[in-house]
């Protein structure tokens, strides 16, 4: 059996205020691929928005390279707890434009 690839990938999000300016970033590791990315957000959000959506774009990004999440062990590193507990489906998802 083939050992299946890995992919590393930190994300990151805050706000100052809550809600309030807010900025995401992430860096993705594995197959042959190195991406940084950090970006100030064009609406307020919460903290833990902030999060979510850093966590959402950089799973967007690695759809962008056309990646097949079955063939990579994926290997998510995030400080939030929430989000960490929410994916994990320990904990329920209160705002409906996370639960999709």
């Amino acid at each position: 059996m083939e050992e299946q690839k890995t992919i590393k990938v930190w994300v990151d999000g805050g706000s100052s205020g809550n809600p309030g300016k807010s900025a995401i970033a992430f860096v993705i590791i594995g197959n042959n691929l190195t991406r940084m990315y950090a970006n100030l957000l064009k609406n307020e959000a919460t903290n833990n928005e902030a999060e979510y959506l850093a966590l959402i774009k950089a799973l967007m990004e690695l759809l962008n390279y056309k990646i097949n999440f079955s063939d990579y062990h994926l290997v998510i590193h995030s400080d939030s707890q929430l989000v960490v507990n929410q994916v994990k489906g320990l904990w329920s998802i209160n705002k409906e434009k996370f639960v999709k």
